[in-house]
């Protein structure tokens, strides 16, 4: 579900915006508006994402992102707390070009 809405909502929200989101892409694929062919796999990706400037989270920014959720949830007595708020988050994105 958070490919379509991000790290938001319960979890009947986030497994019904999941079932939306397939639902959008299998209306893609039959009507032909989604092209599925040969592919040059992760290079063809790779190319796609540093072309249109799209910010991601690498296995380092993963990392980071582990550890500072530990480290809120050890404060409260947890093993992990979830970081939610997007100004917060979108510090651990970043460009394409800089992790893959």
């Amino acid at each position: 579900g958070w490919a379509g809405t991000g790290p938001v909502g319960v979890v009947a929200t986030t497994m019904n915006n999941a079932f939306d989101c397939a639902r959008t892409i299998s209306e893609d694929f039959s009507s032909g508006k989604l092209k599925v062919g040969p592919t040059s796999g992760f290079a063809g990706i790779k190319e796609v994402l540093v072309e249109r400037e799209v910010r991601v989270v690498g296995w380092k920014e993963w990392r980071e992102i582990e550890a500072e959720e530990a480290r809120q949830g050890k404060s409260r007595g947890k093993v992990a707390e979830k970081i939610y708020d997007n100004v917060q988050f979108s510090k651990y994105v970043v460009p394409a070009h800089d992790v893959l």
